[in-house]
């Protein structure tokens, strides 16, 4: 029971660091390892660190600043605007800008991710894995969200048609990119849910299956979006 509990909930950790030290010795692999956590402190992250596989720790970073992450959000959408991705300039008080426009998951992911490997000069930790001076940084990852993952799975399941809301959603979720997937890759995932439908509900081959293939082709031919 607790076991299910813990896997229901990540938290509050943002990310996880896999730190490898296989080729290195002792004293040089916990001096990298002590410069990683400074690194991470500097930036307003805090740490836990449990022990992995062979010769590997697990670091799970969150926020521990609110105040030096409000900040980050606030160069964050400065930049965005610049940019010209935003219409708007950001409010200069960082908690009115949190107020206005409330930081969504994608967001906060995005702005962490940047916290740890934007170069120093730029507000980051300046950490890429497999890279001088982070040659034992292995990888940087997010934990899956499996609350949400299991309620999104039951949502999705019962439904025949996306609306606007549910494709802002994945938007807040996992990003514009994920969001506006190219058109071929959309149309390809629409056309085979569809015929997984088909599939389960009429006997083939059958004249309606194939008129009803037939008119799949008419409202969604190639190109539509």
């Amino acid at each position: 029971m607790a076991l299910r509990s813990a896997l229901e909930t990540n938290f509050d950790v943002d990310y996880v660091i896999t730190y490898r030290f296989t080729d290195v010795s002792q004293i040089e692999a916990r001096d990298d390892f002590k410069k990683l956590m400074q690194a991470l402190s500097h930036v307003g992250l805090t740490t836990e660190v449990r022990n992995g596989d062979s010769c590997c720790l697990l670091v799970f970073v969150k926020v521990g600043s609110e105040k030096r992450f409000a900040q980050a959000v606030y160069r964050s959408r400065t930049r965005d605007w610049l940019y010209g991705i935003r219409t708007a300039e950001p409010e200069k008080e960082t908690q009115q800008s949190l107020n206005h426009q409330s930081l969504t998951e994608a967001e906060r992911f995005r702005i962490v991710h940047q916290l740890i490997t934007s170069p120093q000069q730029e507000g980051g930790a300046g950490i890429t894995p497999n890279k001088d001076p982070w040659n034992n940084v292995e990888s940087i990852f997010p934990l899956h969200d499996h609350r949400f993952n299991k309620e999104w799975i039951k949502k999705w399941s019962t439904m025949t048609f996306l609306k606007a809301e549910d494709l802002d959603e994945i938007r807040d979720r996992f990003g514009e990119k994920v969001r506006r997937l190219p058109s071929k890759r959309l149309q390809d995932i629409i056309e085979t849910e569809y015929n997984i439908r088909l599939h389960f509900t009429l006997p083939l081959p059958s004249p309606i299956s194939r008129s009803s293939c037939f008119l799949r082709r008419l409202v969604l031919p190639r190109g539509f979006f």
